[in-house]
Order: C-alpha cells, then structure tokens, then sequence
C-alpha cells in the first residue's frame, strides 16, 4: 500500500482542497470522501489477499471493492475536468479560447 500524505498547510486553507469552511456542518468534502473511499478500498483489498475470507464474504467485499474503485473514478474524473476547467486545457490538449459564463 502507498503511504498517505497529510494536506499541506496550503491544501489545509483551500475549502475545494477539505480546509477550513468546506463544507457545513455535518458534510465531508469531496476530497475527504474520495480519501474515505480509497482508504476503505485498500482495507477490502487487503482482506482479500489474505485468502481467509469465506467465499460469500469475498464476493461480498470485492462487489463492495468495485463500487468503492467505481465512485473513486468518478471522483477522479470530475476534479480532471475542474483542473481542465482552471487551466484552460481541453482534453484534446488545445488551448480554451471561449470565455468563461458568468457567475452570480
């Protein structure tokens, strides 16, 4: 398994990163959901290697992995686009020529 590194103190300040003021009360940021998700992943991967689980259980937990690999890619995906949006990069690689919409 990869070791975990903790937000910078950057990171830590950004709300879109899972800083201060991220979300209200009572709701995970998408960075702190996505980091819940692929820590649980790894615990179901981890317990299908060992072999000890019973058929049904490992059916079980790798349906669960799936999902869990499933939501994280969706993840992954939507903050490419973010990224894609802020720099101004098109997925083909050329650069974005038309304005950005107003916000309100």
């Amino acid at each position: 398994m990869s070791k975990r590194r903790t937000p910078s103190d950057d990171e830590a300040a950004r709300p879109e990163l899972g800083g201060p003021g991220a979300s209200p009360a009572g709701e995970t940021s998408p960075v702190a959901n996505f980091e819940s998700q692929l820590a649980r992943l790894e615990q179901i991967v981890a317990d299908l290697e060992t072999g000890d689980l019973g058929l049904e259980e490992a059916l079980g937990r790798f349906e669960a992995g799936v999902g869990l690999l499933r939501q994280c890619q969706a993840t992954l995906t939507a903050a490419e686009r973010q990224i894609e949006l802020l720099t101004g990069i098109q997925p083909d690689g050329t650069v974005r020529t038309e304005p950005f919409p107003d916000q309100v």
